[in-house]
């Protein structure tokens, strides 16, 4: 045996080693799909492990913070009912740990691995029925799982209170409402309604940082007793609850959005609960394989995936305590509009190159040049609207350039991109528009944007 295929063979060794545990098969299994209702006053959490080769033997025991509710073989699911609010899901054999809100009535599916993939409704329905079996706890498993959660669930509790934003935050800052002593002239808003709300910047694991503030609108009027109690277009904003960025060896990118409150149509704040999550592919076994081809180094190259959202992305919070609207106070929204940048005159301008977008991949993006004429001495420019929409806060140039033929304004790439109104996997021409002043007179200038987009 040469050094070359002892060396693959003693790495398959150390890997098959490491996929192989006392834990073995023990959950009690059937090959007939079962499935749950939705429960008005509960969240149906769907629990999924797909079929891998790395550690194929274990059992994968998962948790809702200190409540033992699945075990889970290789290529199997479960459910479980848990109380609206907030709950950490953990595991003892990929360790992953996320802290989630969940609704009342609302249906979830939970792909468990590092970090734990939120899939939507069509997906996760999909991969309930790709897997092979339907397991629920055997006594024994039951009976270990109280060890796990004696000695493992503190620790895991503190690391999910580590990357989480939100867990910082003061309790004494978050937003509680009272009951009015004379509910006469208001409007109450239930707890539990639904408010449909969507994402006004893209966003990404490899671009965003735990703590980030992210601008939501809501996306329909909220009516009750005929008086729209929140506006349509109604802007507000969440945070980044976690970011974790893809790594080397094909651990998937993790981003995590929560909502806390929004307004209401008379100015107060309404306590909601929220969260938008995306995890780019977990390639794990891909590494695995190139650790048993390649040797140590070859699982070391296999790239990571981010977690993306895209700007207009759709979803959902709920109140999570009954509010009141005071009818007197109710004021309808006016929308901004692009037009309202009244200007003395409006210039053509361009960018230099187009612009190149993989939301999966770990790349930063190319700063976005927009070149104008030097027949005027212009000062510094700011982007403010894109196809017509006023952007919730203008993005300014960071730096500028000068010569005889043009001005070029230079702007951080990703601050532009995340503005553009991106239809996944498609490329797209935005009309940008920006304004500024040149010797005490305001202008705007209208720049085309080719976006090259690759999204998978």
């Amino acid at each position: 045996m040469n050094s070359k295929t002892r060396f693959l063979f003693v790495s398959f060794a150390i890997m098959l080693l490491c996929t192989l545990g006392s834990a073995g098969f023990a959950a009690d299994k059937t090959t007939k799909k079962v499935f749950a209702e939705a429960q008005a006053n509960q969240a149906l959490v769907y629990l999924i492990r797909q079929n891998k080769f790395a550690s194929k033997m274990y059992t994968e025991y998962v948790y809702a913070d200190d409540q033992f509710v699945a075990a889970l073989e290789n290529n199997s699911y479960s459910f479980v009912y848990l109380e609206p609010g907030e709950h950490l899901i953990w595991s003892n054999l990929y360790r992953a740990n996320k802290k989630m809100h969940f609704m009342a009535g609302e249906t979830y599916y939970l792909l468990i691995q590092d970090p734990v993939n939120i899939l939507d409704a069509g997906k996760g329905m999909a991969w309930v029925k790709k897997v092979s079996h339907y397991t629920t706890p055997t006594l024994k498993e039951k009976q270990k799982s109280l060890a796990h959660i004696e000695k493992k669930y503190p620790k895991y509790k503190k690391k999910a209170d580590e990357k989480s934003y939100a867990a910082s935050v003061p309790a004494s800052s978050q937003i509680s409402v009272q009951a009015p002593k004379n509910k006469r002239g208001y409007v109450a808003i239930p707890a539990r309604t639904k408010i449909h709300v969507k994402l006004l910047e893209s966003v990404t694991s490899y671009q965003n940082k735990t703590g980030d503030q992210v601008v939501f609108e809501v996306a329909e009027d909220v009516i009750i007793e005929n008086q729209v109690v929140i506006n349509k277009g109604t802007r507000f904003q969440g945070i980044v609850n976690q970011a974790s960025k893809g790594k080397m060896g094909g651990v998937a990118g993790d981003i995590d959005l929560v909502v806390s409150s929004l307004p209401a149509a008379d100015g107060g704040l309404i306590p909601v609960l929220g969260q938008i999550s995306s995890s780019g592919r977990d390639r794990t076994d891909k590494a695995m394989m190139n650790t048993v081809l390649f040797g140590v180094f070859g699982g070391m190259a296999t790239g990571s995936r981010q977690g993306y959202l895209l700007k207009g992305e759709n979803f959902f919070v709920q109140t999570r305590m009954d509010a009141w609207v005071n009818k007197k106070q109710i004021q309808p929204l006016v929308p901004a509009v692009a037009t309202s940048f009244s200007s003395d005159a409006v210039y053509d301008g361009k960018v230099s190159k187009r612009v190149s977008f993989q939301p999966h991949k770990s790349k930063k993006i190319q700063n976005v040049s927009v070149d104008l004429s030097s027949k005027f001495k212009w000062d510094d420019l700011e982007l403010v609207a894109v196809n017509g929409k006023v952007l919730p806060e203008p993005v300014k140039a960071q730096s500028k350039k000068f010569s005889k033929k043009k001005q070029s304004y230079v702007f951080e790439g990703w601050d532009v991109v995340k503005s553009l109104p991106i239809v996944d996997d498609e490329d797209s021409v935005f009309d940008l528009l920006f304004a500024g002043k040149s010797g005490g007179h305001v202008f705007r200038v209208k720049v085309p944007l080719e976006l090259k987009l690759k999204a998978k």
